[in-house]
């Protein structure tokens, strides 16, 4: 389903954009919960970041390896940073303003991940941020995890559960994942894997 490397330097660039999301994702997870729990923000803004959360924090069931398990979430919470802004309202520009160094550069950053993704980049946007009214997270829908207290609470203490028990650091990163091809070819087999799980 995916398009492949079009480009050694596509796949440079793809391959130091994944690594440092990785990287990075328990710390760039809080400004999901930062959107999520916004009210500043449209409901719908806020509905796409608890839905990245909930991807994030959802254990992965593809048997692909951390590098997978844990890349097409990072992918997934920088595309929702771009929803946000689109659909928060009047509340959006101060959100960008207020985080603006997860902004800059995003649009072209996510048309990296598209170009070489291909189809699986539209399949694991569909069937993840898009699919909002079947997300549900420990037998909760999306919804309760902005309206119900108690849930709100479960959900941010599952967040800095995952943050300590996150498994990959630049080390790990510096040592395995040293070709874009490794990661790329991982992602595929795991949207094939879970296209084939929701037939």
């Amino acid at each position: 389903m995916a398009t492949g490397l079009d480009s050694r330097e596509d796949g440079r660039r793809f391959l130091e954009l994944a690594s440092r999301w990785l990287v990075s994702l328990p710390h760039d997870l809080r400004i999901l919960f930062e959107a999520k729990d916004d009210p500043n923000l449209d409901r719908a803004a806020r509905e796409i970041a608890a839905a990245a959360i909930i991807c994030a924090l959802t254990p992965d069931a593809a048997g692909e390896g951390e590098f997978s398990a844990f890349a097409d979430d990072a992918i997934l919470l920088h595309d929702a940073l771009a929803r946000i802004v689109t659909l928060g309202g009047e509340g959006a520009a101060d959100f960008q303003t207020r985080f603006a160094e997860y902004f800059d550069g995003l649009d072209a950053d996510l048309a990296i991940c598209r170009n070489l993704l291909g189809d699986d980049y539209a399949w694991l946007v569909a069937n993840k941020l898009d699919a909002l009214g079947r997300l549900t997270y420990k037998q909760k829908k999306l919804a309760l995890y902005l309206d119900d207290d108690e849930a709100v609470e479960q959900l941010y203490d599952d967040g800095l559960a995952f943050g300590t028990n996150y498994p990959i650091d630049e080390e790990k990163i510096e040592m395995r994942l040293r070709k874009p091809e490794t990661l790329i070819e991982a992602l595929r087999r795991k949207a094939v894997t879970e296209s084939k799980k929701q037939a």
